[in-house]
């Protein structure tokens, strides 16, 4: 059995809880065709990136999942029979480079680029004074 993940996009003119209803069929589909479901996630209703069939946004759901290869050309074929799911795909997850992380856990910044730098104290009005006095010399002495 391989490690699988779908996200898939539900129209946003359904009720949350028909939205809810789907997302629930789909994850009992996958538990009642021997697979075990790893991780599942409602990320809520988002804006998407360019309209399809005039929703600019959906409602977001996923679903990390250990099935059989064969088991997901039916997903597929459900998902694309059910008129409230607009968009979905479904990847297969490599075990070794990846673990299953929650999106709160993905959102978070693993760089130190994105730490916060202490600030160095600069005195700026010293500076200034240091630039002003060095320009005035410089216009007294092209005037003499």
């Amino acid at each position: 059995m391989n490690t699988y993940e779908t996200v898939f996009i539900v129209s946003p003119a359904l009720p949350l809880d028909d939205a809810n209803a789907i997302f629930e069929k789909f994850k009992d589909l996958i538990s009642t065709n021997g697979g075990e479901i790893l991780n599942s996630e409602y990320w809520g209703k988002l804006k998407m990136a360019y309209p399809i069939n005039k929703h600019k946004e959906g409602c977001y759901y996923l679903i990390q999942y250990k099935a059989d290869g064969k088991f997901n050309s039916e997903l597929e074929t459900r998902f694309k029979y059910d008129e409230n799911v607009l968009r979905f795909v479904v990847v297969k997850l490599d075990g070794k480079n990846y673990k299953l992380r929650k999106r709160d856990e993905m959102t978070k910044p693993r760089s130190r680029r994105y730490e916060e730098k202490p600030q160095t104290e600069v005195n700026v009005d010293e500076t200034v004074v240091e630039q002003n006095a060095e320009v005035e010399e410089n216009s007294t002495q092209e005037k003499a």
